[in-house]
């Protein structure tokens, strides 16, 4: 006999903000193409889709920022 199991995720204890491809292009005064063509790359930050959209977790877009600056 099956049994469903319903997975909860873990408690959050600050919602996290989340940023759309148009957000990451403003902030890093990029064309949309180029963070399209990092996504195929896997070049740019972590992103996720959320049904059709497309969606970056702030805190792995300055992640993503921080590891990729130059000095």
């Amino acid at each position: 006999m099956l049994t469903s199991r319903v997975l909860n995720p873990p408690p959050a204890t600050e919602a996290e903000e989340w940023l759309s491809p148009r957000d990451v292009c403003n902030i890093l005064h990029i064309p949309k193409q180029t963070f399209y063509q990092w996504r195929v790359n896997r070049q740019g930050p972590r992103a996720h889709k959320v049904g059709r959209h497309v969606r970056i977790i702030r805190s792995d877009f300055e992640t993503w920022v921080y590891e990729h600056l130059e000095a």
